[in-house]
């Protein structure tokens, strides 16, 4: 059996850049992820978007610790590339978020007034204006709020890049180490592999996404850990540079970002569907139909790729970051679309609680223990 000082199920953003925080420290870490490659499930399924703003539904604790993570990245992606020279895509240049009519308006007009007062500056554009600055929007667009705040991260180059710093810093990846059993003995927790495999450590943290209802049967039982699969589909569309917004797009039932010179994603459904990752025709039409509506011109376009993965709902639809209710448990789980932006808040919370020190403030809002009422995520395509 082999030992280490920590075991991180879950070779996504949350259990790499953990991973990366603990062996920096000096930790011995290995990490457990169940498919060929790491990084290739709500991860890949992400656009990169760092969007505490768009993401926004109310002023709560979740809105407080969506903008501390925010406001942790320009520091932590510099970290991340003077560790391992690698451009992962960072750009802190905001993003813009559209109305279609008047009623749209003044909900954005609302929520753009009470986020001023804490997340930056968001500016109204329309008109000409508006549209010389990004000439691909549609008629149906009648203004628009440009949030200087919002990011945005290349994801697949992030999942690589934190892959990089691991190996670097000593983390141990483990590939196809699909987990089956979790068992405390000794002081120790220990874990069985579906082929065979045995690893032991003094601490575990949970990251393994939609995958941790099964991981925790028969050790935890608590709501606002089991996540669940939820499938984003999404399309890239080759798209001229005349046409190429300069920040990402957030539209009605769609969202727009630039990848590259002339890559652009559009995405996501939301799909409560269980396990299933195929790409459906329902799926594209939902995509191309609300891409059309933001920008009629994207009908010329290439389609270059297209893919699905899933990401982690909840019950309550929050997260659940640090220690757990047995001694040397962690969680780093269900930050559903937001695992992205909430990536230097996880890692800081689970390396605080496996290290002994002072967690973000902000991150108690995530505890095992909250209790919230639960919240459906509707079946739908948006």
């Amino acid at each position: 059996m082999e030992k280490s000082d920590v075991l991180v199920v879950g070779a996504g953003t949350l259990g790499l850049s953990s991973a990366w925080r603990l062996a920096k420290a000096g930790l011995k870490v290995r990490v457990l992820e169940r498919n060929a490659e790491c990084a290739q499930e709500a991860t890949f399924a992400s656009a990169g978007m760092i969007g505490a703003q768009s993401e926004a539904m109310e002023d709560d604790a979740y809105f407080a610790a969506t903008l501390a993570s925010r406001d942790r990245w320009p520091a932590f992606a510099a970290e991340l590339q003077a560790a391992t020279g690698d451009d992962f895509g960072y750009h802190p240049g905001g993003c813009l978020h559209l109305a279609f009519g008047a009623s749209f308006e003044r909900r954005l007009e609302s929520k753009y007034l009470w986020q001023k007062r804490r997340a930056g500056a968001v500016t109204r554009l329309e008109g000409d204006e508006l549209f010389r600055r990004y000439p691909l929007l549609g008629p149906r667009v009648t203004c628009a709020f440009f949030a200087d705040g919002d990011h945005w991260v290349d994801n697949e180059l992030l999942g690589q890049t934190l892959v990089k710093a691991c190996r670097q810093a000593g983390a141990v990846l483990e590939v196809r180490a699909e987990v089956n059993a979790l068992a405390r003995s000794g002081g120790l927790w220990e874990v069985a592999c579906a082929d065979g495999r045995r690893f032991a450590a003094k601490h575990l943290l949970v990251a393994g996404g939609s995958w941790v209802k099964g991981l925790l049967a028969g050790v935890v039982d608590l709501e606002t850990v089991k996540c669940f699969p939820v499938k984003g589909q999404m399309m890239e569309l080759k798209v001229p540079k005349e046409m190429m917004p300069e920040a990402p797009v957030h539209a009605e039932n769609v969202y727009l970002v630039p990848r590259g010179e002339q890559r652009l994603l559009v995405g996501a459904t939301v799909e409560t569907v269980g396990f299933d990752k195929r790409i459906t025709a329902e799926g594209l039409e939902y995509l191309l139909y609300n891409a059309f509506e933001t920008a009629p011109d994207l009908r010329s376009c290439e389609i270059t790729r297209t893919w699905a993965g899933l990401r982690p709902g909840s019950p309550d639809g929050w997260p659940t970051f640090g220690p757990g209710p047995l001694e040397g448990l962690h969680f780093a789980l269900g930050a559903f679309r937001r695992g992205i932006l909430l990536t230097p808040l996880a890692a800081e919370t689970a390396a605080a609680g496996i290290l002994g020190t002072a967690a973000p403030a902000e991150a108690a809002a995530f505890h095992f223990g909250r209790v919230r009422p639960a919240m459906a995520v509707e079946a739908t395509h948006r």
